[in-house]
């Protein structure tokens, strides 16, 4: 549980990166998921990304705690995305 703890503190960081990224990216809706901990947040366009060429085509990121889902998500890219959260918790 100590570790729980500890990680999540030093994820804290990511975690908000991931919130700052979210506004940039004009969020939908968002929702909690347990376990892992994450926020999940659906949004509207992922335009910040333009300039960056090796995000081309981006469907969904995890930072800390957080999950950013663009609008051309597909079936597993949720799911994916919880193992990104699962391996920050693991190794912040």
């Amino acid at each position: 549980m100590n570790n729980y703890i500890l990680a999540f503190i030093c994820n804290i960081p990511w975690t908000l990166f991931g919130l700052f990224c979210s506004l940039l990216s004009i969020p939908k809706n968002f929702r909690f998921n347990k376990h892992p901990f994450a926020l999940i947040i659906h949004v509207h366009s992922w335009w910040w990304t333009k300039p960056l060429l090796w995000l081309k085509g981006v469907r969904g990121m995890a930072w800390g705690n957080v999950i950013l889902l663009g609008p051309n998500e597909l079936a597993g890219d949720e799911a994916h995305e919880l193992v990104h959260v699962e391996q920050f918790e693991r190794e912040p």
